[in-house]
């Protein structure tokens, strides 16, 4: 007779010894633990506020008609993540749910490196790199991240010569796909693993398989292309004459959301590393914690916040929604001397004077569109009777907040 039967919650649970499962799978409803059913509710209660956070933003961004699809993706992702994981948390009866929030966890990441990427490829002013370089590559790694996933969900090992057979045919093959190409391959596959996990038995040695140091280990390869993009824009941002406040604001939202993502990357690598090499097939996840409930569930939390939470809050705090631009939009308030959003006199004369040219500086801040050239409104520029510290403000406040925007 074999060692395992089927217990309830359809797992697999050894017979001999039921202790190194029943410590990774309790919860309040299901071999209740007093530690397992603390660590449920606070993980439960985070997930649905961060949640509740999220729609609040969605709703925010849809009500100001934000411009950028790059919010709309990382929120609607990020909503999804906590409801599935506050009630994943509440149940832990299928260790595959925490394959869709780590999937979950990495559109988001895509997302965030395909946007700041492509502000520094605008920075620098290579497009073209977005186009033919960034795209195929952020393919690549989200197919590979697909893969992994899929196969950890049917419970088939992966290897890396299997993974590199596959990115070698994806490189080979693919020169250039749109982006809501990825959108929808992510979406789709995003679908097949929620419904793939209810076909599936969790094993008491779920946490010692390979793919989810392969995934942790992809995750954080791909994030130090995150840090190079921001380094980039902050070294555009140091050319720029601007206000001090107002650079450095945006370094600070810029370096937040790069920090945060190198700390979750690090620390889902180091924990997946260490329960690799501590871990044993024969004694299982549970013997890494020395079979105490307490010691787990605090390990456990900490890892959670950090690797899945955390981001998220620091994107609710660092992107605004913003309403989307027209030429009649005046961007200029925000540089005023103390900070703040409201019109600095400055900016008033240079409305009132200035009308044709502010309305071709308002223009070209879109970061979709392309700069055009007006000639006639240059020449009357130059004939402007202002000081030459005023005539030359309009310019130099079109290249500022060009970069502003972009990042904000």
């Amino acid at each position: 007779m074999s060692v395992y039967s089927l217990a309830p919650g359809n797992r697999s649970i050894p017979m001999s010894n039921t202790t190194k499962s029943d410590m990774i799978m309790a919860s309040c409803f299901n071999n209740f633990m007093v530690a397992a059913c603390v660590r449920s509710s606070v993980l439960t209660f985070l997930a649905v506020i961060t949640a509740l956070l999220c729609i609040m933003k969605i709703v925010k961004l849809h009500s100001r008609q934000h411009p950028s699809w790059h919010q709309y993706m990382i929120f609607y992702t990020a909503s999804l993540e906590c409801t599935i994981g506050g009630v994943h948390w509440v149940i832990v009866a299928y260790a595959q749910m925490d394959f869709v929030l780590q999937y979950l966890k990495l559109i988001q990441f895509l997302v965030m490196c395909h946007y700041y990427w492509t502000l520094a490829t605008r920075a620098l002013r290579r497009e073209r790199l977005t186009k033919w370089v960034l795209l195929p590559l952020l393919i690549c790694v989200c197919i590979d991240f697909t893969v992994i996933v899929i196969l950890g969900i049917v419970h088939t090992q992966p290897t890396f010569v299997t993974l590199f057979v596959i990115f070698q045919g994806i490189v080979t093959t693919v020169d250039m796909v749109l982006l809501p190409l990825l959108i929808c391959v992510c979406i789709y596959f995003t679908v097949i693993a929620i419904l793939g996990i209810v076909h599936t038995q969790p094993a008491f040695t779920e946490c010692l398989q390979p793919y989810w140091l392969e995934l942790s280990a992809a995750e954080f390869v791909t994030v130090q292309l995150f840090a190079i993009a921001g380094f980039y824009i902050t070294k555009r941002l140091n050319e720029i004459s601007t206000l001090d406040s107002v650079r450095w604001s945006q370094k600070r939202d810029l370096w937040c959301i790069v920090v945060v993502f190198e700390v979750s990357a690090f620390v889902g690598f180091l924990y997946d590393a260490l329960l690799k090499i501590l871990g044993d097939e024969d004694t299982g996840c549970s013997h890494i914690f020395r079979d105490q409930q307490e010691l787990y569930s605090t390990v456990f939390v900490v890892f959670m916040v950090m690797k899945l939470l955390l981001p998220i809050w620091v994107m609710l705090f660092v992107f605004q929604p913003a309403p989307p631009i027209t030429d009649s939009d005046d961007l200029i308030p925000a540089l005023s001397d103390d900070g703040d959003n409201s019109p600095s006199p400055v900016t008033q004369d240079l409305t009132g004077s200035n009308g044709n040219l502010m309305k071709r500086s308002a223009s070209s801040l879109d970061p979709i569109s392309e700069e055009t050239s007006n000639t006639s409104v240059s020449k009357s520029t130059r004939k402007s009777k202002d000081p030459p510290q005023t005539a030359a403000l309009p310019q130099r406040i079109s290249t500022e907040r060009k970069i502003l925007y972009m990042i904000l």
